[in-house]
């Protein structure tokens, strides 16, 4: 399944779809490709021995990217997951209007005390 997943990343890279030494998300690809993480590791791994693909580090590194994960599965379950775009155009669109609507203006975050951003700042009053 590596093998595969390696190919089919190796194809877009060729086409142009991801820019040669452009970092690539595991959890991302895995999506997009419809497999578990293991292959896709295990792919990214490869290709970055192929020159390809940067090195990203080990598991452990101080750049672990834990909160961008999080933050791409919320949007994944609350944006992608409940549509289909025609074109790159209307995901952009969708995903600007989820962002900047939404997500960072209506949802409830947990650090603010289950408050919207909006309603955080009018009752926070201003730091002199």
């Amino acid at each position: 399944m590596a093998d595969e997943v390696a190919d089919r990343v190796r194809e877009a890279i060729y086409a142009g779809v991801y820019a040669p030494g452009a970092p690539l998300r595991e959890v991302e690809l895995a999506t997009v490709l419809r497999v578990s993480r293991g292959p896709v590791r295990e792919a990214l791994l490869r290709l970055e021995r192929e020159g390809l693909l940067p090195s990203m580090g080990s598991s452990v590194d101080c750049v672990d990217n834990a909160m961008m994960e999080s933050f791409w599965a919320r949007v994944q379950v609350g944006l992608l997951d409940r549509g289909r775009w025609r074109t790159r155009l209307e995901l952009s669109t969708a995903l600007f209007e989820y962002l900047e609507i939404f997500h960072n203006r209506q949802r409830r975050h947990s650090a603010l005390g289950m408050l919207s951003p909006v309603d955080y700042e009018l009752r926070t009053p201003p730091v002199a």
